[in-house]
């Protein structure tokens, strides 16, 4: 077996020293929203919070790294020791009625889809039309996009893109004092660089913005929910869609820091009980304490959110959780088909609330 040495020691928490430092700093930035109301503090959770003692060590090589974890534990020098598992990007489905483009093509839809709707069934399903005559959204609020970055040229995008008010651009000075230096649109933790583009094979992000906000009423061909909102995005997955969780973690700090009101992660993966939790679930504390809605997708495994899965190599069941939907602090979001019913491939229920969102496919029930 080869002999595993450390190769670094790093904070995941840029910037965080201690809970009273990062509450004074947060109020300092945000003070007009936390005063008009707009913005409210959990203090006292935020002081059970203590970011600083959590880091990401990492070895020479990955050969046999569960049993140098147990032995990190057992040695009784932490509190805590986790594995740093792969995330991956919510896939959106290759079926025919995700990649038909005009109404008109209904010869060309798989057979499950029901040519009687619409092509965009989904925004009358939750009655947008009248939604929208009470609000379009607002220019106010500001949605953090945990993903493979966003496409911030796309002409339905573009006019939505948040800025750091306080970074000046590719001056190659940290002005906020954030840790982030020119993060004037936002930051990328696979590379660590203020590049937020979606370059990936997927363009997932670009398309989960999508389903965010846009320009609409410009006799362009879709609408869009949400007309005015902002998008932050913050780049935790690489081109093929995977991502560490200690990216993601980060990726919840900056946003949460930077004034997102809405955290959206449309990722997942599933893992043992305990495993990463801790950390993990101290992340999406954090930003709920900041009043911070934190919403992740349910995942595409038809299956519920603790679920019994058979292992591959001793072929011996074992239960596993789909994070970071199964956190209770988290909104989970599943999918329904035309019909209302949960869609076969959407998973289920978990702690804490469990909302469904039109998403397409056959029913399960």
């Amino acid at each position: 077996m080869n002999e595993q040495t450390i190769q670094t020691i790093e904070k995941i928490f840029k910037n965080y020293s201690n809970p009273e430092t990062d509450i004074a700093r947060f109020s300092q930035r945000f003070s007009t929203e936390i005063n008009e109301g707009e913005r409210e503090l959990d203090k006292a959770t935020l002081q059970s919070i203590n970011l600083s003692k959590i880091y990401k060590i990492t070895f020479n090589n990955q050969s046999n790294i569960g049993e140098v974890s147990k032995k990190l534990a057992a040695s009784g020098q932490f509190e805590n020791v986790e594995l740093n598992y792969i995330l991956t990007a919510d896939f959106i489905p290759s079926d025919p009625y995700f990649l038909d483009t005009y109404p008109s093509q209904v010869n060309n839809r798989d057979p499950d889809w029901l040519p009687t709707h619409d092509y965009q069934w989904n925004l009358k399903m939750i009655n947008m039309p009248q939604a929208w005559d009470i609000t379009k959204g607002s220019k106010k609020v500001i949605t953090a996009v945990l993903d493979g970055g966003i496409d911030y040229n796309h002409r339905d995008l573009k006019d939505h893109m948040w800025q750091n008010r306080d970074e000046i651009p590719n001056n190659a000075i940290d002005d906020d004092a954030n840790g982030f230096i020119d993060d004037a649109l936002g930051w990328n933790f696979i590379d660590n660089t203020n590049s937020v583009l979606d370059d990936g094979e997927l363009g997932h992000g670009t398309f989960v913005a999508g389903q965010i906000v846009g320009n609409t009423n410009d006799s362009n061909k879709a609408a869009f929910m949400n007309w005015n909102a902002k998008l932050m995005p913050v780049k935790v997955l690489d081109l093929v869609g995977r991502g560490k969780v200690s990216q993601v973690m980060a990726g919840v700090y900056y946003a949460t820091n930077n004034g997102a009101d809405v955290i959206n992660m449309s990722l997942g993966g599933w893992i043992p009980p305990g495993d990463v939790t801790s950390s993990f679930q101290k992340s999406i504390s954090y930003a709920f304490a900041h009043g911070v809605v934190v919403v992740a997708s349910a995942g595409n495994n038809g299956l519920p959110l603790e679920a019994s899965w058979q292992d591959s190599y001793s072929y011996n069941y074992s239960n596993y959780i789909e994070v970071p939907a199964y956190f209770p602090n988290v909104l989970k979001v599943g999918s329904v088909s035309p019909n209302g019913d949960i869609s076969r491939f959407s998973n289920f229920a978990g702690q804490g609330y469990f909302v469904t969102a039109p998403g397409g496919g056959n029913s399960c029930f």
